[in-house]
């Protein structure tokens, strides 16, 4: 499975809010903005349009960091734990 590269933004094109990805291929459209919600449906709209970007740094991260890791105290252990499964539910993984 792949996904659109990277970059993807949002923005409004006749009152429709979508995220779009290179050469302006539609990746998803969003319902209408309630308005006592919006802040926070923008909000969810531009950590979409960051996701690619946000896998690959992650991707980075993991490749340039594990193999010197010694995952010396919890919280190394808990913040690579949490970094893996974030990739692999990105991936289309539960594992």
């Amino acid at each position: 499975m792949s996904h659109t590269p990277a970059p993807w933004r949002i923005e409004r094109v006749n009152g429709v809010w979508s995220v779009v990805g290179p050469g302006e291929l539609p990746i998803c459209w969003f319902a209408p903005i309630v308005q006592e919600l919006r802040e926070e449906q923008i909000a969810n709209m531009q950590v979409m349009a960051a996701a690619v970007e946000l896998l690959e740094a992650a991707n980075l991260l993991m490749a340039a960091a594990s193999p010197y890791m010694t995952h010396r105290n919890a919280k190394e252990r808990e913040a690579y734990g949490a970094l893996r499964a974030a990739i692999a539910k990105a991936n289309g993984s539960t594992s």
